[in-house]
């Protein structure tokens, strides 16, 4: 049972990432779902697939007593293991989702443009858009000028009432980001990615003249 349960844990982790590199948030998703289907099913699949894990041995008469010395290591091991699953299993989507914003924060740099920082950063879970109306007080709090999700197809989804929403591509987005964004001096774009419960985001500022003046850290929400 043991050796099943960490076969399947492979087996559905590296399903997960190969899923995540198309759709983080189904990822993030289907992951705990898949393992234990894939626990579950094992003996379904391994007999309609033609493969199995190793067979136990047969039964052979019992070995001698292990020392206590070599028993509490074993059991300190199962212990470790116990723990590993409870505490360490279940923040594998958080890190996943750090991995995958970290890497893509990676990439941009002071200076770029909003073109090219829509064509950068990929693989986000929703994107909003805060700015300030230029001669405010700079200690006013940006206000949202409008919010996006992934469609799934390369482009941007937005919210216009209708269930399946508005989908554009990037230069339809740039256009009604300037639209938007017409008497701003300071705006900032916010890219989460979500887990089951937590979502890790970054931001990038811009000045005036539309391009980066600042990529703040990858942070995480309580």
């Amino acid at each position: 049972m043991l050796r099943r349960f960490c076969v399947t844990f492979a087996v559905a982790l590296v399903c997960d990432v190969a899923i995540g590199l198309v759709s983080g948030q189904t990822a993030t998703l289907i992951f705990f779902p898949l393992w234990i289907a894939l626990v579950i099913g094992w003996p379904y699949l391994s007999h309609k697939l033609g493969f199995d894990l190793p067979k136990v041995p047969t039964p052979r008469p019992p070995a001698p007593k292990r020392p206590l010395g070599v028993r509490f290591l074993r059991g300190i091991g199962k212990l470790a293991l116990a723990l590993f699953i409870l505490l360490i299993v279940p923040g594998l989507p958080l890190s996943f989702s750090f991995y995958r914003a970290e890497s893509t924060r990676r990439t941009l740099h002071v200076g770029m443009t909003e073109a090219e920082v829509l064509h950068s950063v990929k693989g986000w879970d929703s994107m909003w858009v805060v700015s300030r109306a230029s001669g405010s007080d700079p200690a006013m709090r940006e206000s949202l000028a409008v919010g996006f999700g992934p469609s799934g197809k390369g482009d941007y989804s937005i919210d216009n009432g209708k269930p399946e929403g508005r989908h554009l591509s990037e230069s339809e987005t740039l256009a009604l980001l300037n639209e938007k964004l017409q008497g701003s001096d300071r705006w900032s774009f916010y890219y989460s990615y979500s887990t089951l419960t937590q979502m890790v985001y970054f931001s990038i500022a811009f000045g005036p003249d539309g391009h980066v003046t600042a990529i703040r850290p990858t942070a995480h929400s309580d």
